[in-house]
């Protein structure tokens, strides 16, 4: 009996160990072999990728991609100094449908209290701490003025479910209004593909193009601009769901 009471202890402690260097292996080792295999098998469960805090780019995409729920939460955060194109919720609604299956519920705050004219990413990080404050499965859109970090950029994704505009960015990019319009729309789809965990793509056509990013104002036209995923993008979706569960 005294043996069996040792062994079970033993095993206990032995799955704590096991489970705690897997987590590590994934958290900080996530860019090896082992560790890439560990954190994609550890963020399909809601529970470990909260309390463990796996809080990267594509973190999330099992859960965005879960066939069991036919909706996700929205919450489009601004202020009328950085305010979305009046067209933005039919662009988020056709890209959530296209990309998981699923229908856009929309929340729209436009009291974003922000004084600085570019933010770093250490403050970018810090807002979204001040106004995400749940586990919740939602998708995150925050405008701001600009990067501090890099001036010409677009949008960024610093974690799991949360993607930053940059609007003066994006305004002075061009004067045509059709050029601007097209560049926000391909800015969010291409996050928002980032946050699926789709990569970069060497296509110019595809909306997952790194030039979407980054835009020298020289050579901006909206025929240049990418506003539609092409089939290698949605296929490596179509992957991911697939996967899903298993």
């Amino acid at each position: 009996m005294r043996f069996l009471k040792i062994l079970i202890v033993f095993i206990f402690f032995f799955a704590i160990l096991s489970s705690v260097f897997v987590i590590y292996l994934a958290k900080l080792k996530g860019q090896s072999f082992f560790g890439k295999i560990a954190r994609e098998e550890l963020i399909r469960h809601t529970f470990i990728l909260s309390y463990a805090n796996f809080n990267a780019p594509g973190d999330m995409k099992f859960l965005y991609l879960n066939p069991k729920t036919n909706s996700l939460e929205v919450n489009l955060r601004f202020n009328n100094n950085f305010a979305p194109d009046e067209d933005v919720e039919v662009w988020i609604k056709n890209m959530v449908k296209e990309t998981t299956g699923k229908i856009a519920v929309i929340n729209r705050f436009d009291n974003l209290n922000i004084a600085q004219n570019s933010l770093s990413d250490y403050e970018l990080t810090n807002l979204e701490k001040e106004i995400n404050k749940s586990h919740a499965i939602k998708l995150n859109i925050i405008y701001v003025p600009s990067y501090k970090e890099k001036e010409s950029l677009a949008g960024i994704v610093l974690s799991r479910d949360t993607i930053f505009i940059f609007r003066k960015a994006i305004d002075t990019l061009s004067e045509d209004k059709k050029t601007l319009k097209r560049l926000e729309k391909s800015t969010i789809m291409h996050e928002w593909g980032h946050l699926l965990g789709v990569e970069h793509t060497s296509d110019d056509n595809c909306i997952m193009s790194e030039r979407v990013e980054v835009y020298d104002k020289h050579m901006l036209e909206a025929e240049q601009i990418p506003d539609e995923y092409c089939q290698e993008t949605l296929f490596q979706i179509e992957e991911f769901q697939k996967s899903v569960g298993k």
